[in-house]
C-alpha cells in the first residue's frame, strides 16, 4: 500500500478486507483530495483492475474524511 499512498499524506486504514478478487479498504485521510490521489494511484498499480470509491464523508469536526475504497484486482 505504500506505493498507492499519496506522498505527505495521512492515511489510517481501519480496515483491509480480502475477498477472492477484491480488496476493501475502509480508512481516514486529511481531505477529498487526498482520497481521490489514493484512487488514482491504486488505479496505477499493475495487479489492480478498477478501484471504486463507495463513499467519503467529511467528519463533523472537517479534520478529516472517512472513505470506503472497493478494489477489483486484474491478476
Amino acid at each position: 500500500m505504500t506505493y498507492a499512498k499519496p506522498q505527505n499524506t495521512r492515511l489510517d486504514i481501519e480496515e483491509l478486507t480480502y475477498e477472492p478478487g477484491r480488496l476493501v479498504l475502509t480508512g481516514r485521510t486529511e481531505s477529498y483530495e487526498k482520497v481521490d490521489a489514493l484512487k488514482s494511484n491504486l488505479e496505477k498499480l499493475a495487479w489492480v483492475g478498477k478501484a471504486r470509491l463507495e463513499k467519503a464523508r467529511s467528519s463533523a469536526s472537517k479534520a478529516d474524511v472517512s472513505f470506503r475504497i472497493e478494489v477489483d484486482m486484474a491478476l
